[in-house]
């Protein structure tokens, strides 16, 4: 296993023998811009302003474009409270009234720079923390990492979230190696700046702050010196009021991920626990740990990758404490809610650093000659992996038309539904959908649809006798007695736009109508 002093083992190579990390670093470093330039242009040859369609990228979108064209602030997608980003959709709010509601072109290219701008700002802060050589190194494996680069061309938060983040490590690098007190509070402003920037963005701020209290009280506990904790807790708490008033508005109230949490972990625990155990963690270290760090899904074989990857960046706690506590709120934050892989962005610099980790490990312990075949293996296998998806990203990006080649044309059957929908139902139609691509069709269709509870048929019994209604989603036995109890008829004649497949179960448009007679169990086919 890698020794303790692992991290500081990249600050300087020169107490080594030479060995192949001795000579492909100051060729990295020779050549660096050229490798910058190089990977400028892999990123402009992905960009192309198409639309990547996502259920959160449509609410985004749809949202703000609500509000441009009607100034109403209420959900376009369904009846309840709004869940959207403060900064993103004001963003896109701005490029709606300057461009039109139709041009995504602005947003798009406003993402991209943003994520150009992480990977600079990431180059700056590796290369406070360690030699210039070895932040060549790190950046490469960061901008070339499949995760970051895809969603460098989507309209969604965890970009902007990643640049608010990087610049945080970056503020923070310069916090730990300020002298005087006088400059640490300079600094503290850029600190508060970077939190401010995730705070608009994403709750996940919480956890950053999480990580600054726990920091806080270690640093208490340590001593003598107390002032950097000081300093540390008002940040957090400077922090968690910005927090407050960009999401909710007030300092008591409890935002919804907040109510979540407290339920998951007060009143359901046995089912927050069974959760976790047996789905969350299964996939976070085999499926988003392995995709976010080479960009593969390897299930139960990405188990080991994942642990070396986890351990590796454990062990940044010997030289910076608070990448380590980050890093460990993060995955637990991830493992109490839900697993996606783009969760795992703003911690891309951190699975690079673990990754030239385990070079610098094998370029110690082994012979130079094992040394350097099997930094060769690592790093082809890191670069291969990511460059093939990155290479396969880009041909998609400008494959024509597009949504007949994105996500193996998902979205383009559900492009064509929508316009289906939108020409059989009418503004203020009840349409309740069980479908986890609600939030698409109803941005694709500018309807309102509601999410089913199969489980509550009173949301269908409300519905007046005069007002037609519409079911979406998949001809279940579940939903049929559902409608049953709610004496609503399903219309035997529909709109079967099925897509059944291992992603979605496949999904109907069915007129509802109010049935006078006494439910039956006869059911159309």
């Amino acid at each position: 296993m890698m020794p303790p002093n692992a991290p500081t083992l990249m600050t300087s190579t020169s107490n080594l023998s030479p060995r192949a990390i001795d000579r492909l670093l100051p060729i990295l470093d020779r050549y660096r811009f050229y490798l910058f330039a190089l990977i400028f242009c892999i990123y402009l040859a992905g960009f192309s302003g198409n639309w990547r369609i996502s259920p959160d990228s449509a609410f985004e979108v749809a949202y703000a474009r609500h509000i441009t064209q009607t100034g109403k602030t209420d959900s376009p997608i369904d009846s309840q409270p709004p869940d959207n980003s403060p900064a993103l959709t004001k963003l896109l709010i701005m490029s709606f009234q300057s461009f039109g509601t139709e041009n995504l072109l602005p947003p798009h290219i406003l993402i991209f720079s943003l994520a150009l701008l992480t990977i600079t700002l990431a180059y700056l802060w590796l290369c406070i923390h360690f030699s210039r050589p070895t932040a060549v190194l790190i950046t490469i494996l960061i901008a070339l990492n499949w995760n970051f680069y895809r969603y460098s061309f989507h309209i969604l938060t965890d970009t902007p979230f990643a640049l608010g983040f990087t610049l945080f490590l970056f503020s923070w690098e310069l916090f730990t190696r300020a002298q005087s007190i006088k400059r640490k509070v300079c600094i503290t402003a850029l600190t508060f700046a970077s939190l401010a920037i995730m705070a608009s963005f994403r709750t996940v701020v919480l956890d950053v702050i999480a990580a600054i209290a726990i920091l806080v009280v270690w640093r208490i506990i340590k001593g003598p010196n107390r002032k950097p904790a000081a300093i540390l807790a008002t940040i957090g708490i400077m922090a968690f009021i910005s927090f407050r008033l960009f999401w909710i508005g007030n300092l008591t109230e409890l935002h919804p991920d907040e109510k979540l949490f407290l339920k998951n972990w007060s009143q359901s625990i046995p089912q927050t626990l069974d959760r976790l155990t047996s789905q969350n963690l299964p996939r976070l270290v085999g499926e988003a740990i392995p995709e976010a760090t080479i960009g593969l899904d390897l299930k139960l074989w990405g188990i080991p990758l994942s642990l070396l990857v986890i351990y590796s960046c454990l062990l940044l706690a010997k030289s910076q404490p608070l990448w380590a506590i980050l890093f460990s709120v993060f995955l637990l934050q991830m493992l109490a809610f839900i697993i996606t892989t783009r969760y795992l962005i703003p911690l891309t610099p951190f699975l690079a650093i673990a990754w030239v980790n385990v070079l610098f490990y094998v370029n110690r312990k082994l012979p130079p000659g094992h040394a350097g075949r099997v930094m060769a293996s690592l790093l082809f296998i890191y670069l291969a992996a990511n460059g093939t998806r990155i290479a396969s990203t880009i041909i998609e990006q400008h494959r024509t038309p597009f949504l007949q080649h994105y996500e193996k044309g998902h979205y383009h059957k559900i492009e064509a539904f929508a316009r289906t929908l939108n020409q059989l139902t009418k503004p203020g139609d009840l349409i309740i959908a069980d479908t986890r691509d609600r939030e698409v069709i109803a941005c694709l269709a500018n309807r309102k649809i509601e999410p089913v509870d199969l489980y509550n048929p009173i949301q269908w019994k409300t519905t007046p006798a005069s007002r037609t209604a519409f079911y979406i989603g998949p001809l279940t036995e579940k939903m049929i007695q559902t409608a049953d109890k709610a004496r609503l008829k399903l219309l035997p004649t529909r709109i079967d736009m099925t897509r059944k497949s291992k992603r979605s179960p496949g999904w109907t448009l069915i007129p509802i109508k109010k049935d006078a007679t006494p439910p039956n169990t006869s059911h159309p086919n």
